[in-house]
């Protein structure tokens, strides 16, 4: 549990704080900033787990991945899109 929550703030954080980092260097605000940073939280490729199969890699971790950041996407996107 704790390594797939590890990895949602990998991917979710990072992607988050890279996009607001980013928009603020261009000055971009308002509306056009709240889409970048919704789209920072998109939810991880589903294509992770066919990838992570075709390589033999961990498709069960993969496929938890996916939808933990499934879930905290739909939960943290209103919370976004409200500020």
């Amino acid at each position: 549990m704790a390594k797939i929550l590890l990895g949602v703030l990998l991917i979710m954080g990072l992607s988050l704080l890279l996009a607001f980092g980013l928009t603020t260097i261009f000055g971009i605000t308002d509306v056009v900033q709240k889409v970048v940073l919704i789209s920072a939280l998109a939810p991880s490729g589903a294509l992770a787990v066919p990838f992570a199969v075709e390589h033999d890699l961990d498709s069960e971790y993969a496929s938890a991945l996916v939808a933990a950041t499934m879930f905290f996407a739909i939960l943290l996107v209103p919370i976004l899109i409200a500020l």
